[in-house]
């Protein structure tokens, strides 16, 4: 669908914009528009035009009942002449279906059907001239009404009919001057009140495309704001990681498919290294610099979108390793904390460095070695702080489980 603003749609909406009045859009607006309506227009027409054709001759009956004599005429002209050139036309229009083909098809039938329409009944008796006039007027309905077309093109099959039919009665020597005027005003009649008829319709069309346009807008604008409140809901407001109550979620789905495929499961505990002492000496806002800056160092260790780091809570931080084992979540482990040691923190007051150092605790198990998910979570967090009362800026990993601890 076309990207237009909500002011120009308003724009054009506007009952009092000229735009409304010329029934016309700015270009990628109009082939937007064309993009929803030509497909519904091409096979409404298509159908419209097969039914048509049956209609159209079936006429033959009244030709025969009317004049008989002349029947191989009137067979000529709707078999032979009208019903392959329909047939070819919309064959043409399916294949190539650029609007002004399509409308110009409908054009050319319609003509082509009214000029029929008269000569079948040019120079015979005065019935058959008013049953060609009738006949010219069902053409004009079904070239204007039936068939869906834009407006210039209802106006330019209007006036080729109209000129037909003037060209008849002029011609003609069964009808006196005053049918002849009767039959010119109906005819002139009907053009002005199609022309009418389609301009509301087309009208009301592009009013509602307009409305459609902008319902769609307003809905994907609130499906962006949804997905966005979903994913805030997701993560810390700080430090832009996973929150807990995301944290949660996930390790039960991986734990799940863990079990499925029988494949082990990590789990990471970090704790910054005398983050109190920091936060009480320089201040919260510092705090929150370190919290970052680790949390950066945390999202830059993972290997990609399977792995997931969450804030725990305060200072505490904890990553997710899909389908990791123990020497592997080790590594991880090893590896975040020599980073860590690398980011240059200096104090507010002094300018003078800080080191920023992490303790880390690490639990892996296959979900058949342990009864839930919590209790990898209870290992690590053991871990965690037998790192820290070693002396902190260390890992410490919890060891596989033993055969009793498989067997409960």
């Amino acid at each position: 669908m076309t990207e237009t603003s909500h002011s120009q749609l308003d724009e054009y909406l506007d009952p009092k914009s000229r735009h409304r009045f010329l029934l016309r859009f700015h270009p990628e607006l109009e082939r937007g528009f064309e993009a929803q309506q030509g497909k519904v227009r091409l096979r409404e027409n298509i159908i419209a035009s097969a039914v048509a054709c049956v209609l159209y001759d079936s006429f033959l009956i009244s030709d025969y009942l009317l004049n008989p004599a002349d029947i191989w005429h009137c067979i000529v002209l709707r078999l032979f002449v009208f019903t392959p050139t329909a047939l070819a036309a919309m064959g043409l229009a399916y294949r190539w279906r650029p609007a002004y083909v399509r409308d110009s098809v409908c054009l050319v039938l319609t003509a082509l059907a009214g000029g029929c329409m008269l000569s079948i009944g040019v120079g015979h008796t005065s019935t058959m001239s008013a049953m060609a006039q009738g006949g010219l007027l069902v053409v004009m309905s079904f070239g204007t009404l039936i068939l869906r077309v834009s407006l210039p093109y209802v106006a330019a099959i209007n006036m080729i009919l109209f000129c037909e039919d003037a060209v008849f009665l002029y011609g003609d020597r069964c009808l006196n001057s005053g049918e002849k005027v009767s039959a010119m005003l109906l005819a002139g009649t009907f053009v002005l009140l199609s022309i009418i008829a389609n301009y509301r319709t087309e009208g009301l069309e592009r009013r509602q495309f307009l409305l459609f346009l902008k319902e769609d807008q307003r809905s994907r604008k609130y499906a962006l704001l949804s997905r966005d409140l979903a994913d805030i809901s997701k993560h810390d407001g700080l430090t832009g990681l996973y929150n807990r109550r995301h944290f949660d979620d996930y390790l039960r789905m991986v734990w799940d498919a863990a079990r499925l495929d029988a494949a082990p499961v990590s789990i990471i505990m970090i704790d910054i290294d005398h983050f109190k002492g920091m936060n009480d000496s320089f201040g919260h806002l510092f705090g929150d610099q370190v919290l970052t800056a680790v949390a950066d160092v945390l999202r830059s260790s993972i290997r990609g979108r399977e792995d997931a780091v969450a804030r725990f809570g305060g200072d505490e931080f904890v990553i997710i390793l899909p389908e990791t084992d123990r020497d592997d979540a080790y590594e991880t482990a090893q590896r975040l904390c020599e980073r860590a040691r690398k980011v240059l923190l200096t104090a507010p007051t002094s300018g003078a460095p800080l080191p920023l150092t992490l303790s880390c605790g690490v639990s892996s198990a296959l979900p058949a070695d342990l009864h839930d998910a919590t209790a990898l979570i209870a290992q690590a967090d053991r871990e965690l702080y037998r790192a820290k009362s070693l002396g902190r800026n260390r890992v410490c990993c919890a060891p596989k489980p033993s055969k009793t601890q498989r067997s409960q």
